[in-house]
Parts: structure tokens; C-alpha cells; sequence
């Protein structure tokens, strides 16, 4: 062990300390003396020097949310970025997929086959753990960073959204007019169905099925009814189909029939077509929030009842039934509210109405039931 003696005066000392975690040299100045032969013998040790923790070592090791060990490194992979690549390019690549299918069929097919599916989900919770894993891995957030934390709770939240949407959500539509209300909204959806006369259940399946098929006469589609033990053979679809009615003027009994069209100043024509009042289902047609009825009067008496105002309501009136004859194209009408009390003859017949039940918001439900 080497010994050294103190010269007199100033004797230094190397005494290595940390400044904004760098090391220096500090110095220190022994006091002086004043006797040479009173030195004191300092001993030479050789100084050690550590390298500092990388930041995002630091950052590790006192963030709470972080596990150590194994389950340490599963935390950071999961919040890491390359995983985010990964997920991000799978989403690209899975979106353009739905853009084809979306132009080559239909949107509702490329949400069947794709957006609505168990496994776009799992795709969006994956990215959606990513985000909260990278988030959590650069706690605690300095100002500095509020920037990125709003941001993540901005990705964090749409993905939320989507996915509740895709589970829970209805698409349809509701024509209201000016101060009226309702409660019930029209489905997008479409769907071919077999329904046994008498029977208020309908039997169906869903037409986006007979779209990915594209059934043809080589190549037909066959759906199963068991409850009926009946099956439906789908041999011919059209994605673009037009249908054009042909009317003639040369039936072999009377059937005046009138052609309309309606203009709109700022989309022009928005329909047109043929009315029969002699045709059940061809003497009207219904535009939404209102419906174009055709009918033919017997005399100058129907027509002035036909062409009169009708009567106002009162409190307590359920409205009126109206009866058409195919035959003849009489019209007869019916008090709900009376024939809810007794049955009503139905004028130059032997017939009568009774009323049996009588909903203020009835509607067809899925299985065609109405309720």
C-alpha cells in the first residue's frame, strides 16, 4: 500500500460527486500546515465511477404500473411500438378489403362479412390495449405531455364508441313532418320471407346471404324453412336491378286508370306512375308522409263525398274503416269507435263489420307479428 505525506500547504483530494447526473471532479483543500514533519500520511485509494441509468430504465423502475419480471416484459410489448405497426398495418390492409367488397356488392355486405364481425372487434380491443398500455408505460405525464395523454384518450375513446356500436347500434331512418313525433325507425335491412296463409308468423332469412352468393340458374342457393319443411330455391339475382311497368289500353272490361307525376322546385321529379281505382294494391301509392289514392265515383253524389273536406275529430274518436268492393269500386265507411260496441251492417249487403281490437302504435315485429 503506497503511502504519501501531505506536502506542506494545500493538498488535494479528487472526490468524484454528481451535477445533473454527470460526474465531476470536485476539489478540497486540506488546511495548511505549518511543520512539514507534522504531515499527515493519506492513503491513495482509487475512486469508482457507476454510468447512470438510462432514462427509460429510470422511467421503469418507479413507474407503479409496471410489474417487474416477466410480466414486466409482457407490459412493454404490449405498449410498445412496434406491436402498434403491426395492428395499425392489419387495420389498413382489413379496410381496404372492405372498400373492395363495399364497391364490387354492397355496404351492408362488406358489414356482414367484415365490420360486424367477432374478429374486426378483437382486432379493434388489441389496438385499443396497445393504446392504453403505450400510455400507462410513460407515466408519470409531465406537462409536456398533455398533448400526447389527450390524444391517446381521443384514439381511446373512438375505439370504444366503435365497438359499442358494432354491438349495439341500429342503423334505420324516421320521416317526421313538422310537430310530429314517433317511436319507431325503418331498418335498412331486407330479408326474403315465407309466411303460411292465416298464419301471423313470417319465416325468413336475409338477403345479404343471397348478395355474397350471387345465385344463378347453374349456381342456385337453397335456403331451409324446417319449421315448414319447405325450402326455398334462389336461382337468379340482379345488385342493380329496374323495374318498368308497360300499361296497356285494350283490357276487355272497363278499368280507368290515370297516370301522375309529382315535381319538387328543388329536386324535380321525385315520382311518378299509374293509378287504377278499380285494382286493389294499384289504386295508391305511398311517398313517405303521405299517400296518392286514387278512386272512381259513381255518380255526381260520390263524387261530391269523395271531394269533401273530412270531418274534424272529436275527443274519443278512433277514426274510421273503409271498405272497398273490387267489383264495383263502392266505398263504404265504417265507425271504429261504433263497431268496437256492436257489429255495423255494411250497407246493401248482408254483411257486418265488429271490431275486435284496436292499437293506437301497432307494428309488424321481426317475426311478423303485429304488436
Amino acid at each position: 500500500m503506497a503511502k504519501n505525506r501531505v506536502p506542506a500547504g494545500a493538498a488535494k483530494t479528487g472526490v468524484k460527486e454528481r451535477t445533473n447526473g454527470k460526474p465531476r471532479a470536485a476539489e478540497h483543500r486540506l488546511p495548511p500546515v505549518a511543520d512539514p514533519a507534522e504531515a499527515v500520511p493519506v492513503e491513495a485509494v482509487p475512486l469508482e465511477y457507476t454510468e447512470p441509468l438510462p432514462i427509460s430504465a429510470a422511467r421503469k423502475r418507479r413507474n407503479p404500473f409496471r410489474p417487474n419480471g416477466f410480466a414486466g416484459r409482457i407490459f412493454d410489448f404490449l405498449g410498445s411500438l412496434q406491436l402498434a405497426v403491426i395492428l395499425l398495418s392489419i387495420l389498413g390492409l382489413v379496410c381496404i378489403a372492405g372498400t373492395i367488397y363495399e364497391s364490387s356488392y354492397t355496404a351492408r355486405l362488406a358489414q356482414r362479412l367484415i365490420y360486424r364481425t367477432y374478429w374486426f372487434d378483437l382486432l379493434l380491443t388489441a389496438i385499443f390495449v396497445n393504446v392504453v398500455f403505450a400510455t400507462l408505460a410513460r407515466f408519470p405525464w409531465p406537462f409536456i405531455k398533455t398533448g400526447f395523454l389527450i390524444t391517446h384518450l381521443g384514439v381511446l375513446t373512438i375505439l370504444v364508441g366503435s365497438l359499442i356500436s358494432h354491438r349495439y347500434g341500429v342503423e334505420g331512418q324516421m320521416m317526421l313532418q313538422e310537430g310530429q313525433s314517433k317511436d319507431r325507425i325503418q331498418l335498412s335491412n331486407s330479408f326474403i320471407g315465407i309466411q303460411e296463409v292465416g298464419s301471423p308468423v313470417r319465416h325468413r332469412f336475409d338477403t345479404v346471404e343471397v348478395e355474397w352468393g350471387q345465385p344463378s340458374p347453374e349456381k342456385p342457393q337453397a335456403y331451409e324453412f324446417k319449421e315448414l319443411g319447405l325450402k326455398a330455391i334462389v336461382d337468379g339475382f340482379y345488385p342493380d336491378s329496374d323495374f318498368e311497368e308497360i300499361w296497356k289500353n285494350d283490357s276487355p272490361a272497363p278499368n280507368p286508370a290515370v297516370r301522375f307525376a309529382i315535381d319538387n322546385s328543388g329536386m324535380g321529379r321525385i315520382a311518378e306512375g299509374w293509378l287504377a281505382p278499380g285494382m286493389v294494391g294499384r289504386d295508391r301509392t305511398n311517398l313517405g308522409p303521405a299517400t296518392i289514392l286514387a278512386k272512381a265515383a259513381k255518380d255526381e253524389e260520390d263524387l261530391a263525398r269523395l271531394l269533401a273536406p273530412p270531418p274534424p275529430k272529436t275527443e274519443g274518436d278512433m277514426g274510421t274503416l273503409e271498405l272497398t268492393f273490387a267489383d264495383s269500386g263502392r266505398s263504404v265507411s265504417i265507425d271504429v269507435g261504433r263497431a268496437m260496441k256492436e257489429p255495423v251492417p255494411v250497407e246493401a249487403t248482408e254483411l257486418s263489420i265488429l271490431v275486435t281490437e284496436r292499437m293506437e302504435a301497432g307494428y309488424l315485429n321481426e317475426a311478423g307479428i303485429l304488436a
